[in-house]
């Protein structure tokens, strides 16, 4: 991740988190991060696309510092 942009790729927040995909989508799936917010997808225009996620907020939904 560069300082200019904190937008993270799955595998690049679960790695900064240290949690697992399933865990981080059970977090996502709880309601404490939230689309447009957070996360964001990386081809809006296509339904199944892979997201990438706000680190910054992420920590700040979190209650974590990484």
């Amino acid at each position: 991740m560069s300082p200019s942009n904190p937008w993270l790729t799955t595998e690049e927040l679960c790695a900064q988190f240290a949690i697992s995909r399933s865990t981080l989508f059970t977090i996502k799936r709880s309601g404490l991060l939230k689309p447009g917010r957070q996360l964001l997808p990386k081809n809006p225009a296509s339904p199944r696309s892979h997201l990438l996620w706000h680190l910054h907020r992420c920590e700040m939904a979190l209650g974590r510092q990484v």
